[in-house]
């Protein structure tokens, strides 16, 4: 993660980064019950909605509603923070696993940047 204020990078594994956050979702990791809390959330607008209470206290978020469509298709995704906002991200014209690119992976920190790891 890089921090232009601050001009640091911090280099974390990809589980730790994740998380309970939002992109632990979409990440397509089999251990999402150990980052949430899931359960049915009802059917809206031909949608089924999960909600996904976060486990950890320090996630900033505090739940996650995903609605996914009658192919399983992840079709909206509502986050509430902490601060008592709410985000929604609709997706459309999902590709599933999509070949890209290393190189579009690739980061190098700032020159002058502090980087710390875990």
């Amino acid at each position: 993660m890089y921090d232009a204020d601050l001009n640091q990078v911090t280099v974390k594994k990809l589980d730790a980064a994740l998380g309970s956050s939002p992109a632990a979702l979409l990440s397509g990791s089999n251990e999402i019950e150990n980052g949430f809390t899931l359960t049915e959330d009802g059917s809206r607008d031909r949608l089924e909605w999960l909600r996904a209470i976060p486990r950890a206290q320090d996630s900033g978020f505090e739940r996650i509603r995903m609605a996914f469509d009658d192919q399983a298709g992840l079709a909206v995704m509502e986050l509430f923070d902490t601060f008592g906002n709410r985000t929604v991200l609709k997706f459309s014209s999902m590709q599933r696993n999509p070949e890209i690119p290393d190189r579009l992976f690739r980061f190098t920190p700032p020159k002058g940047a502090d980087v710390l790891s875990d």
